[in-house]
């Protein structure tokens, strides 16, 4: 920390419990590097969706199951999205968790170890070709993962929500930049593991994973200053306690939060059709090798997140002074077009399809950043009062992994589809295969571009809006709440 005088550093206790310090400006006192720490574990959560989504699942659906891959891949995201039902059960267990390391750290401990043994699951069941035994494993990754991340969700709001009171929202915004900078550093750690595993068992990236997961619970660990919470009441969770995590009300601020997470939903639905890009690599741009796809893949997703953590801290600090909603309606028209470039771009002479693929991709990752770059401060602002962080951020992230989740079984229907009257397409040597243009565009347009309008219609009708630009007042009346 910084050396700073008496007079410009006081320790502030948030209502949350957490010890921090404030300077006068009412920003916490904590330099960049500690804020990247605190908040890495969105880091691994997005190295592992992303090399998982990307590449792992669409390689084991295909080495498991060749004859119907893009069905079975569906089904291996449903479960992700399943397992994120428990994320506001672990928010709200962290909020009344006792314990000298604090209330957020021990979930996040236990969903780190709990993801552990689900990959020792998936590694041992990849190499028996098992696929009831992986489903098991996937659904115990996944709901670790998912704990750990509900706990980590509400560590900034607990640091920052002094801070947001005396700035009127501004550290949020700054949280919400870092968490984004996070979110695409992460996804180009995970294609740079794919360019550099491409020659090996795709085994290979599960010990990685592991490493990954602990590295991160040791930052979180050293670098959050929480506090002891044995001053808590002793509390047990009840199953109507349970139920109630799920429900947003529906009037005033709850209602905000609401179309928050309804958007959040759609925007997720749409995202997930990257899962299929190595399908589409394949039979749309008619890359014949699995390592030229996969390096094609690498080389696009880098791009697109290169772009995309150079414009999200910008994008972040642009909310700030002009509102979170104008950002998430360029992020949306960005996004829609370059839906729309995917299902031209077949068309096109087979030596330019693959510069326009990456074009396209990158084009996706500047609309991306956009929206992730006030995905977490638009749920910050609009906060219902009857929930606490960690319960809201648990219920924020099971709408993005529900549209996850129904985006993928959509799509996968869609992209077996083949035009009306023609006949069945005929398998490679390998057994896989081949989808059409017509049921590419169905899931690019159908589920992508459309997905993106929703969200757009949906952020419109949000009421309340908290960015830089609020009143001190209103902030700290949520804060309050």
């Amino acid at each position: 920390m910084g050396e700073r005088s008496e007079d410009e550093v006081a320790p502030v206790e948030t209502e949350e419990g957490a010890l921090m310090e404030v300077d006068d400006a009412g920003e916490p006192d904590f330099s960049l590097q500690q804020w990247m720490a605190i908040t890495c574990f969105n880091f691994v959560y997005s190295l592992l969706n992303c090399s998982m989504g990307l590449a792992v699942l669409p390689e084991e659906a295909t080495r498991m199951r060749p004859d119907n891959s893009s069905l079975w891949l569906g089904r291996f995201i449903a479960v992700c999205g399943l397992s994120q039902l428990i994320s506001p059960i672990a928010g709200k267990l962290s909020d009344t968790h006792r314990s000298r390391l604090g209330r957020r750290r021990p979930i996040i401990f236990f969903g780190v170890l709990l993801a552990t043994l689900g990959i020792v699951t998936l590694w041992f069941s990849s190499l028996r070709l098992d696929i009831n035994l992986y489903f098991v494993g996937l659904l115990v990754t996944e709901l670790g993962m998912n704990a750990a991340f509900a706990g980590h969700c509400a560590l900034p709001a607990d640091l920052t929500a002094k801070a947001d009171a005396e700035s009127g929202g501004e550290a949020s915004g700054k949280i919400s930049g870092i968490l984004a900078l996070h979110t695409f550093l992460g996804n180009l750690a995970a294609m740079l593991l794919l360019v550099l595993l491409r020659d090996y068992d795709i085994q290979m990236q599960y010990p990685l994973y592991i490493c990954c997961f602990w590295v991160a619970f040791a930052c979180i660990y050293f670098s959050s200053p929480e506090r002891d919470s044995l001053h808590l009441e002793e509390y047990s969770l009840t199953l109507k306690d349970a139920l109630s995590t799920f429900m947003v009300e529906m009037s005033g601020e709850g209602k905000d939060f609401f179309l928050v997470c309804f958007g959040r939903c759609f925007y997720y639905m749409g995202s997930s059709c990257s899962v299929f890009l190595l399908f589409f690599l394949r039979d749309m741009i008619e890359v014949e090798s699995a390592a030229d796809r996969k390096q094609s893949l690498s080389i696009a997703v880098v791009t697109a997140q290169l772009v995309g953590a150079a414009v999200s801290v910008p994008f972040s600090k642009l909310s700030d002074r002009h509102g979170r909603k104008p950002v998430i309606y360029l992020a949306c028209l960005i996004m829609a077009f370059s839906f729309v470039m995917l299902c031209v771009i077949p068309t096109f002479p087979l030596d330019v399809r693959l510069p326009s693929f990456l074009v396209a991709v990158a084009l996706y990752g500047v609309g991306n950043a956009a929206y992730y770059a006030v995905d977490y401060a638009l749920a910050y602002d609009c906060l219902p009062p009857n929930k606490s962080a960690a319960e809201a951020f648990g219920i924020w992230g099971v709408c993005g992994f529900v549209g996850s989740t129904a985006g993928p079984l959509v799509e996968g229907y869609f992209i077996s589809l083949n035009p009306p009257g023609t006949p069945d397409p005929v398998p490679r040597d390998d057994g896989t295969v081949p989808y059409s243009l017509f049921g590419y565009c169905m899931a690019e347009l159908g589920v992508g571009a459309v997905s993106n309008v929703v969200v757009a219609v949906t952020t419109l009708m949000i009421v309340r809006e908290l960015s830089g630009s609020a009143g001190t007042e209103e902030v700290v009346a949520k804060a309050g709440a």
